[in-house]
């Protein structure tokens, strides 16, 4: 005996929205969409809303503990070292050697090249000399590589007294620091040439040097330097820059505190200096650690959400076997993200009040199991929506802590709350926790309010979880109607025949079906308070099981008064009629929107059982082999819950206990035991039994349940006479 798996209550809608598997695909996008909230809630205020000296648009309270440097001042003192810090130069001990090479490959150059090519070569070599130069090195050609110990001495001398710098200085500079092996030595700007040294500025430094020299020589010597020579102190700024460091690291180290809660800045303040050092301190760093703290959010809280599938699909599957309870419990968990995200926006603006009391979260912890009417998936699910409140900014332990009680007090009361009146004692109960939560906020943050911010914060610790439990109840009957729910206080309703239509309609047109329907509700009532079963689901799902009957009541039994009309027709019609009532009851029963829970027992009451009466009457009319037993059968399903499988056995008992009691006089506890026997081993033996999970324990109970009130029910009565 098993119960299948398979069942779904589908959602139209959602197909037509999503797609043959609509819902893995809202289960990706409910994801998302949370998973959107929680990044939006942890972004950074954009800096540009706060510029120095004007009005801030919003308030800004730390949504956690924040240490930042004061870049304002950090950049102040980095410009004014780049002001005052002398500039580095690195002095090339190698110059000197490198300056020789460039001019042997100059010399060398001038030797080999043919003489008709020269002046071509030295262009294409990139040297720049002038006419009257080139034409002389063309003249002299054989004699200049005996002018290189002049030449070498030349710029060794211009050296010893000048340093050529790789880049000009500010006119400002009026010192360079050389750094000259591991030394540091401060040398005048008048020392210091920048590269390259123009000829003319050569020539005279030359002429200085070496008096006797002609003006053709002195020219010749000064352009050749100028084409070979190079920097010999290279500007180091990566020495600077550590310098620069060195000087800030004070400022560096001395990180300022801001501590999660505290207000940065009111709405409507004006923005001065030091706010907006505060201010643009808490959104770098905000902004610095943004992204890690989204990876480690989305791995953490993907991989919960994985384990929540992963729990309902592997272990509570027979739960949630209908897609519509897959959806609720996902609609919720969006709108449960969408409380935190609501808080944590007003306690951008109302700090001084515990960000969980801005949170509804009442309407889902006492919501949720009134719908879903099973309270362990209701606990994980509730549990698990309380871990996603860490993800966002203001929620800590305490809110959390806060949060999993509210989940769990009204699991735990939820099978005591038996009238919507109850709600309300609900929402007294919630009331007292979120004072509690309230006053060790106010003693665990050692916080300090004036007596307006005091009775605000009571208000809402009392009127938050009133005000969510009246909205729940008031939420609860749309939702019952829009998803067919067989809450407690619908199923009240539907078993009201004041209240119910349909069930009226019944009492109306049909009155045998009705009492019969009315007498199966009390045994199965009963039974499955017995064996553990909801008792008010059973009953009501007993008073509809015939609601189909409304249509030609008068083809059954029970409201016949007078022929029977089956008489009058074919066996083929009697069949049709009979097994109509089945599907003619799902119709009625869509159209007015009863819970497919209930509907369970109109489409299950009868599995696939023979209707015997005319089975029988047409193997007397054509024999056995004449006739098929499958067309004499309804159309199931066989009773898949515990549930329909204990309409089905009371339906049969009680049909052939009635029957028996209208064909004899003779009745007793004894004949209606052997009856219930009777009945229990033949649905047993035809397999009608097997599809749910009920077991041989608990059919002896219901057997004991049945005998004890029929027994009494249908008990000898004595005759009392009168005498005049």
């Amino acid at each position: 005996m098993r119960e299948n798996d398979t069942k779904v209550n589908d959602l139209p809608f959602l197909r037509w929205l999503f797609g043959k598997n609509y819902i893995y695909t809202f289960i990706i996008i409910a994801y998302l969409m949370v998973f959107s909230l929680i990044f939006i809630s942890n972004l950074p205020p954009d800096i540009n809303n706060f510029l120095q000296e004007s009005i801030s648009p919003q308030t800004l309270v730390a949504d956690e503990n924040v240490d930042y440097i004061d870049r304002i001042e950090l950049e102040s003192k980095k410009k004014e070292l780049e002001v005052t810090l002398p500039h580095y130069y690195r002095f090339d001990e190698e110059h000197l050697k490198k300056f020789i090479s460039n001019l042997i490959s100059f010399l060398d150059f001038v030797e080999k090249v043919e003489f008709s090519l020269l002046d071509k070569e030295m262009k294409r070599g990139k040297y720049n000399f002038s006419p009257e130069i080139i034409n002389l090195i063309l003249t002299k050609k054989n004699l200049i590589s005996r002018y290189s110990n002049r030449i070498i001495y030349l710029y060794e001398n211009f050296t010893k007294y000048f340093y050529i710098v790789d880049r000009p200085l500010p006119v400002e500079v009026t010192n360079i620091v050389l750094l000259k092996g591991i030394e540091l030595l401060q040398i005048s700007t008048k020392n210091v040439k920048s590269y390259p040294v123009e000829v003319s500025e050569l020539s005279k430094l030359m002429k200085n040097l070496m008096p006797d020299l002609n003006y053709m020589d002195l020219q010749l010597y000064s352009e050749i330097i100028y084409n070979l020579h190079f920097p010999n102190a290279i500007y180091d700024n990566n020495f600077r820059e550590e310098r620069i460091k060195s000087s800030l690291k004070s400022l560096l180290s001395k990180r300022k505190h801001i501590p999660v809660g505290e207000k940065i800045i009111a709405r409507g303040e004006k923005i001065d200096e030091e706010k907006f050092k505060l201010i643009s301190g808490y959104i770098e760093e905000k902004k610095k650690s943004l992204w890690i703290k989204m990876i480690v959010y989305f791995l953490i809280s993907f991989s919960i959400y994985l384990m929540l599938i992963y729990w309902f699909y592997s272990f509570e599957k027979r739960h949630f076997y209908k897609k519509r309870d897959v959806f609720i419990s996902f609609i919720f968990f969006i709108i449960t993200n969408l409380f935190y995200f609501g808080g944590s926006m007003l306690h951008r603006e109302l700090f001084y009040i515990p960000v969980f009391l801005l949170v509804p979260y009442a309407i889902v912890s006492t919501l949720l199991p009134t719908i879903l009417l099973h309270q362990r998936s209701s606990t994980i699910l509730l549990v698990s929506y309380t871990f996603f409140s860490l993800f966002y900014p203001f929620f800590d332990l305490i809110n959390y802590f806060n949060f999993l009680l509210l989940s769990l007090v009204p699991i735990y009361l939820s099978k005591i709350i038996k009238k919507r009146s109850d709600f309300f004692i609900l929402g007294v109960i919630l009331s007292s926790i979120e004072f509690f939560f309230a006053l060790i906020y106010i003693i665990y943050y050692n916080k300090f309010f004036v007596f307006n911010e005091l009775s605000i914060i009571v208000f809402f610790s009392i009127g938050n979880p009133l005000i969510s439990s009246i909205v729940s109840l008031g939420t609860l009957p749309f939702i019952e109607d829009i998803f067919r729910i067989p809450t407690h206080f619908k199923l009240l309703e539907l078993s009201n025949a004041s209240v119910s239509k349909l069930l009226n309609k019944l009492r109306t047109e049909a009155k045998g079906t009705y009492n019969h329907s009315i007498l199966l509700g009390d045994i199965c009532e009963a039974a499955a308070e017995a064996i553990g079963l909801n008792p008010l689901l059973v009953k009501v799902g007993a008073y509809y099981h015939d609601i189909g009957k409304i249509e030609n009541p008068e083809y059954f039994i029970e409201n016949q008064e007078g022929e029977n009309k089956h008489n009058d027709i074919k066996i083929s019609m009697s069949l049709t009629v009979i097994k109509y009532h089945v599907k003619r009851g799902i119709e009625i029963a869509e159209k007015n929107k009863i819970p497919e829970e209930i509907i369970d027992f109109i489409r299950e009451h009868h599995g696939t059982t023979v209707i015997s009466y005319f089975y029988h009457q047409a193997a007397g009319l054509y024999g056995d082999e004449k006739i098929n037993i499958e067309d004499y059968k309804y159309p199931g399903p066989k009773p898949r819950t515990k549930e329909t499988a204990l309409l089905m056995l009371a339906d049969a008992t009680e049909a052939t206990i009635r029957a028996y009691v209208q064909n004899t006089e003779k009745i007793n506890p004894s004949t209606i035991k052997d009856i219930i026997d009777d009945i229990f081993e033949k649905r047993i033996q035809q397999g009608e039994l097997d599809e749910c999970t009920i077991t041989f324990k608990e059919l002896d109970t219901i057997k004991k349940e049945f005998l004890r009130f029929f027994s009494v029910y249908y008990h000898r009565r004595i005759e009392y006479g009168f005498t005049s």
